[in-house]
């Protein structure tokens, strides 16, 4: 394997990450889960010396400083704090009000709260009783910002904006990406989804090819780079990251072993899409929530083709909305109707019998050996 710099990269930005969590557990851990990390850590050791053993000695060097980066910025975290983004969401709260006031006079309750969560990932206006279906059928994700988000703002530039030259037009759509950014308040899922958005774009502007892992190891180390206490303490990160960690390796396996199904309507890729995101999220959502959505493949594999159409409608709304309300209740009429047939989808899956599970044996120790077999899977696929 050759060994390219964005390896490089990608060996010392996962290393530092490790390099935090092991600053985390040697203060605020039992041994065996420092134990347990250090068995990972030789583990991918032994996997980058099998596949840079010519050049063994450069990759060593990377993991070690990644290493012990990470836990000097996680003990200089300790002593000096973190920066904080979120102070600069006040300043644009006007824009919050703005965005609310649009909605809740072209949509009736609850579809004018379903809207918002849709298109910036907040879920205080929809109700306990639709959150708590949301829940049951493992829909949740689809009120939280998400990479679809930004891919619209980058359509919209690309289209928009093109007469400006490609120069003008990047620097247009990450202005408007940080923009969205702000507004929405500095979530977890919306900052890798906006950095992972950006590298993409600039790899097109610059006409390089696009890794989307080595996008999400560069969001993750970014992120983390300013605020460490994310990759232990925030779970809105943990699953973001798992959910985009898990589609860029597991769904390109399962598509091509079931390519022979017909993808009709996308129901294929609405499937392998959610079993893909579930299989490293599914363990932090037990360890933190106990539950378990057996009803979750089947209601996304219904609902999940139809959110795109759903969120284009929302963003024109919107942008109609802010200059005209009256011209915005026409598209609302098309939004509001997709809108009550998803919540309609949501309602009839989240009342079957035992769709939703509580689970009380899934213990740290649990959660750990079902991320070290997954990690020893992966590495043995790669390896080979």
């Amino acid at each position: 394997m050759n060994l390219h710099k964005s390896f490089l990269f990608v060996i010392f930005a996962s290393f530092f990450l490790i390099g935090i969590i092991f600053g985390f557990f040697f203060l605020n851990s039992e041994w065996n889960e420092i134990v347990f990390l250090m068995i990972v850590v030789l583990l991918l050791v032994r996997f980058l010396f099998v596949a840079f053993r010519s050049r063994f000695f450069i990759v060593l060097l990377f993991v070690v400083l990644g290493f012990f980066c990470g836990i000097f910025r996680y003990f200089l975290h300790l002593d000096y704090g973190s920066f904080d983004f979120g102070f600069l969401s006040e300043y644009f709260s006007f824009m919050n009000e703005r965005i609310d006031f649009v909605f809740k006079n072209v949509l009736p309750v609850p579809y004018s709260g379903f809207v918002e969560g849709l298109l910036f990932g907040t879920k205080n206006a929809l109700g306990d009783e639709i959150l708590q279906d949301f829940k049951a059928t493992g829909l949740t994700h689809i009120v939280a910002v998400s990479g679809y988000n930004i891919s619209i703002l980058i359509a919209f530039c690309s289209k928009s904006f093109g007469f400006l030259g490609r120069r003008w037009n990047f620097f247009v759509m990450i202005f408007l990406i940080v923009l969205f950014v702000l507004v929405t308040g500095f979530s977890a899922s919306c900052v890798r989804a906006a950095m992972m958005g950006i590298v993409a774009y600039y790899a097109v502007f610059s006409g390089r090819q696009y890794m989307p892992f080595i996008g999400l190891i560069f969001a993750a180390f970014l992120m983390n780079l300013f605020l460490p206490t994310l990759i232990f303490d925030d779970i809105g990160f943990q699953l973001s990251f798992g959910a985009t960690f898990g589609i860029v390796y597991f769904y390109p396996i399962m598509e091509k072993s079931l390519e022979f199904i017909p993808d009709f309507c996308g129901f294929r890729s609405a499937f392998l899409m959610t079993i893909s995101a579930q299989i490293l999220t599914m363990p932090v959502l037990l360890l933190n929530f106990g539950n378990f959505s057996a009803i979750s493949p089947i209601a996304n594999i219904f609902v999940l083709p139809i959110i795109p159409m759903t969120m284009f409608f929302g963003f024109v709304v919107l942008f109609v909305g802010l200059f005209s309300l009256k011209i915005g209740m026409f598209f609302a009429f098309f939004e509001y109707a997709i809108l009550k047939f998803v919540l309609f989808l949501v309602k009839m899956f989240a009342s079957i019998p035992f769709a939703y599970h509580k689970i009380n044996w899934f213990t740290p120790e649990v959660f750990f050996i079902y991320y070290f077999v997954a990690l020893f899977f992966m590495l043995k696929r790669l390896a080979f």
